[in-house]
């Protein structure tokens, strides 16, 4: 990650409240003006924002290597982490926003904004931004657990790392809200919130049995959020899975006739929330549904289900006819941004693995197929893929909400317990690669 030295001085003024240790004034306005307040400090947020990744021209920054010990690593990580970011200055007036405004339905929105930003990619776990949410999540505990929009409250926490205010509040929300509704919706995030737990302890796992862990992302992940979870969410996958399972089957059987609902921030740095027009309204039955269908058939060690669809020419395919290959398959779409950062590794592993058995497939998820044409007719994209539109049948089939989600299949596609992403290494990738080639059986 890169830093502006000249960013800090532009910022000082507004941080010094928060290096002090108290929230930044918020001043109080009529109720026509709470809105417009509430936009202000998310254009003020976004000014922040860029200031801070502005990179002046030819300033060094420090990085992040390989062969860092596990020491070096922190101290960096540490000195990288205490600078002001954007979110530790902000994060406080929107707290005190929230208080001031309890009364607007705009408190909500900046407790939600708060909650958003205030996980540990903005820094260390129970630094400013952790505090924040937590803070965050006990005042709309109190105050909004009947308003609809804490469903994108839920839809936020559940893929979060954990913390005790988290599941108390999906929790309270499954057993004791007063809505159906949010019931249903703490109930799915619920599970799901406990279904990625599941997933974090087996990354954990990997990632100690990997002998060499070169990149950041895994780097951080080992050394700052493993022991936080060892420490504080030891697992019991038996209890986990079967509360998982337990919880699905009831949204299935009581909830299949509640329709699922979906808000999206919007506005100046994405302080406010909209709802979301369905285009094929589902309920939290169907959602239940598709997560049983991931957890029964997605996970590794699982068959792949089979993809049939077309190409960006219309030609149909099928994942079936790559039978006998190992194949990278991955979800992507030009406007995700990490997708993109991965196209430059699947065209080295198109190249570095042309006379194996091995094929790089993904599902495109632009919404308009002339985006993928261009990027197949530009060289960006050098590999097969089927087009299916932003949420179309294969995505459906897969389960698949994220970009990028990336599985390595075996020669028989048996998914791989390997963690692959946007942020691992080429060599990452080709040390998993070669190892399923070592087991192709010869032609």
């Amino acid at each position: 990650m890169q830093w502006n030295k000249f960013a800090w001085i532009g910022l000082a003024c507004l941080s010094m409240a928060v290096v002090a240790g108290c929230d930044p004034p918020v001043e109080k306005v009529d109720g026509d003006n709470v809105e417009a307040q509430l936009r202000t400090m998310g254009e003020e947020y976004e000014r922040l924002t860029e200031a801070f990744y502005a990179v002046p021209s030819g300033e060094e920054q420090p990085q992040y290597k390989s062969d860092m010990t596990d020491a070096e690593w922190l101290k960096l990580y540490y000195e990288q982490t205490s600078k002001p970011y954007p979110d530790a200055q902000v994060l406080p007036s929107f707290l005190a926003f929230a208080e001031d405004h309890k009364e607007s339905p705009f408190a909500f929105d900046a407790l939600a904004f708060a909650i958003r930003r205030g996980g540990p990619a903005t820094g260390e776990l129970h630094g400013t931004p952790w505090q924040i949410k937590e803070q965050s999540i006990d005042i709309l505990f109190k105050q909004h657990m009947d308003d609809p929009r804490i469903v994108h409250v839920f839809d936020c926490l559940c893929g979060s790392i954990p913390s005790e205010k988290t599941e108390l509040l999906l929790r309270k929300g499954f057993e004791n809200g007063t809505d159906r509704t949010v019931r249903a919706a703490a109930g799915f995030y619920l599970a799901k919130h406990l279904h990625y737990r599941s997933q974090y302890h087996r990354r954990s796992e990997q990632l100690k049995n990997q002998k060499e862990i070169g990149n950041s992302l895994d780097r951080h992940w080992n050394l700052i959020v493993t022991p936080y979870l060892e420490k504080n969410f030891p697992y019991d996958h038996e209890r986990v899975s079967s509360e998982v399972e337990r919880i699905l089957a009831h949204l299935v059987d009581e909830c299949s006739d509640i329709e699922a609902q979906d808000w999206r921030p919007s506005g100046p740095g994405n302080v406010l929330l909209q709802t979301v027009a369905q285009t094929e309204p589902k309920t939290y039955g169907d959602l239940a549904r598709s997560l049983m269908l991931e957890r029964s058939k997605l996970a590794p060690g699982k068959s792949a289900p089979d993809i049939v669809g077309s190409d960006s020419d219309g030609k149909p395919f099928g994942l079936h006819d790559y039978e006998g290959k190992v194949v990278l398959l991955t979800f992507s779409a030009n406007w995700c941004v990490p997708c993109k950062r991965l196209y430059p590794l699947q065209r080295d592993l198109v190249e570095e693995f042309r006379d194996d058995q091995f094929v790089v497939l993904s599902v495109s998820r632009d919404e308009s197929v002339d985006t993928l044409k261009s990027s197949l007719s530009s060289g960006e994209i050098t590999w097969r893929c089927w087009w299916d539109g932003l949420d179309g049948p294969i995505c459906k089939a897969w389960n698949n909400t994220s970009t990028p989600s990336v599985f390595l299949l075996d020669h028989e596609h048996i998914i791989q317990d390997v963690d692959l992403h946007s942020h691992a290494s080429l060599d990452d990738f080709k040390n998993a690669i070669k190892g399923l080639l070592s087991k192709v059986p010869e032609q």
